[in-house]
C-alpha cells in the first residue's frame, strides 16, 4: 500500500484522491495538504530509520515524502535541504521573540564552486586591488609617501583616530 493517500483542503477539509486536483482546492482555493497513511509508515519505519541516514538533503526523509525516489542516481534534487540553521535565542529575546533562527544559505551552491586555487587567486586579486585603492586614498590625504605607506598610514590612524 502506498504511503500517499491524497490531499486535504486546508480551509474546508475536503479530501481528494491523488491526481484528482492540483495545487489548490477547486471549491474554495485553499491549499492542499498531503495526506499520508501514517499507520503504514509507523508499521514500516522507526525514527532511527530517518535520523540515521547520512544523506544531508531532504531525501533522508524519503519514507515520509509523497514522492518516489528519483531514478538514475544523484540529481540536483539531492542537493536540496540540509541548510545550516543557527539558534539566535539571545537576539530573539532582545527583539521580544520566543524563537529566532538564522538560515545560512551562503553555501547553497557549494557543489558548483571553482577549484580552491581559483578562489584563492580571486581573493588575492581583490585584496591587492583594495590595498592599491587604499594606498591612493592615503597618498591623497597626505598620510604616506608610498614606500612604507602601510606603516605610515597605521601611525597616522593611531594619532588621528
Amino acid at each position: 500500500m502506498s504511503k500517499f493517500i491524497g490531499y486535504r483542503c486546508s480551509l474546508c477539509g475536503q479530501d481528494y484522491l491523488p491526481g484528482e486536483v492540483t495545487y489548490t482546492c477547486p471549491k474554495d482555493g485553499g491549499n492542499l495538504d498531503v495526506v499520508l497513511d501514517y499507520d503504514a509508515i509507523r508499521n514500516k519505519y522507526q525514527p532511527e530509520d530517518i535520523v540515521s541516514r547520512a544523506d544531508p538533503s531532504l531525501w533522508r526523509y524519503l519514507p515520509l515524502l509523497p514522492v518516489p525516489e528519483v531514478d538514475g542516481g544523484p540529481s540536483p534534487l539531492h542537493v536540496a535541504g540540509g541548510t545550516p540553521v543557527f539558534d539566535l535565542s539571545r537576539l530573539g529575546q532582545k527583539l521580544g521573540l520566543k524563537r529566532l533562527w538564522l538560515k545560512d544559505e551562503s553555501l547553497e551552491d557549494s557543489a558548483n564552486l571553482p577549484a580552491p586555487g581559483v578562489i584563492a587567486a580571486e581573493i588575492m586579486e581583490d585584496l591587492e586591488a583594495a590595498l592599491e585603492q587604499f594606498r591612493e586614498i592615503a597618498m591623497n590625504l597626505g598620510w604616506g609617501s608610498g614606500k612604507n605607506s602601510l606603516l605610515e598610514i597605521s601611525q597616522c590612524l593611531e594619532t588621528d583616530g
